[in-house]
């Protein structure tokens, strides 16, 4: 900036000349500061089990444009910090097979970071399994928050057992 005025301290020296004063000229300086992400909040807006076409670019869309439970927490684990998701009342049933899977692309729903999960009632909104897998999966070092949900008819397969949640060294409160 040598050689350039800001506004501020053109401003400034016009003031000292209307008030006759003398006064100490301050440059104001801005700095850019990094990016931040905050908590997202997705609603969920499709029953069906499609996965997310694009982790990571903070939408949760499916290739039909919904917001599906598997797209929501897909993005969800695609960034550190706090994310919630939000479910109408419906029976959200899991059709995507597959085990030994920790990306929440097929089987169960993985959860690797901090994940909110709040439905509509317990009597009214319900995540099934179909007996595929596990309903919920969570990872080491993730947080689930399970609230005003039915967990059903989930397939505890392998040393991790857990047929309607797995936490494998995570937290979860449900």
């Amino acid at each position: 900036m040598t050689g350039r005025k800001t506004m501020a301290t053109m401003r400034g020296r016009n003031q000292m000349k209307k008030s006759g004063s003398r006064r100490r000229e301050r440059m104001l300086l801005l700095e850019w500061l990094e990016d931040r992400r905050l908590l997202a909040n997705f609603l969920v807006n499709s029953t069906a089990d499609t996965v997310d076409l694009s982790p990571g670019d903070g939408l949760a869309l499916d290739a039909y444009g919904n917001t599906t439970l598997r797209a929501a927490i897909m993005e969800a684990n695609a960034f550190a910090g706090d994310d919630s998701i939000t479910l109408p009342a419906g029976t959200y049933r899991l059709t995507i097979g597959g085990t030994n899977e920790d990306a929440g692309a097929k089987g169960d729903l993985d959860i690797s970071s901090n994940v909110t999960i709040t439905g509509a009632g317990a009597g009214t909104t319900t995540i099934d399994a179909a007996r595929l897998d596990r309903v919920l999966h969570v990872l080491s070092g993730a947080t689930l928050d399970l609230s005003h949900v039915t967990i059903t008819n989930g397939n505890a397969t392998g040393v991790n057992d857990g047929g309607g949640i797995c936490n494998e060294i995570g937290r979860a409160h449900v």
